[in-house]
């Protein structure tokens, strides 16, 4: 803008990044919302950490890698109130991983189960 440093700038530019990597919609939590599958490079790491939404503090990182994509979810993650947690994908996976336990693929965004710390999607 060529005027110096403003405040209200520095907070548009910190806003859009949070809402690319999560944003509340009515009472659901949506994560990764705008991830597209050519921002997804094997070893690229995405992280959000202890951010505040209206739900509670979100923490989460994500890493790419060929055939999956794999969402560590933080301690803080079990004290949000939403009543969904998506998890947004640029694909639709062959099988969804959560916990250890596997699940067919399904249509994104897929619904994260409350207490749930790590999610894997395969391609």
């Amino acid at each position: 803008m060529g005027e110096g440093h403003h405040g209200w700038a520095a907070a548009e530019w910190i806003l859009l990044l949070r809402n690319l990597l999560f944003h509340e919609r009515g009472d659901r939590l949506c994560l990764t919302p705008l991830l597209r599958s050519q921002d997804l490079q094997p070893g690229d790491t995405f992280s959000a950490r202890a951010a505040p939404s209206q739900f509670g503090t979100v923490s989460f990182k994500l890493f790419a890698d060929k055939k999956e994509l794999v969402l560590e979810l933080g301690d803080e993650m079990e004290a949000v109130s939403a009543k969904q947690v998506l998890w947004h994908l640029p694909f639709k996976p062959s099988r969804v991983i959560l916990d250890g336990k596997v699940t067919p693929g399904a249509d994104p965004p897929v619904v994260l189960p409350h207490k749930v710390s790590k999610a894997v999607a395969v391609k």
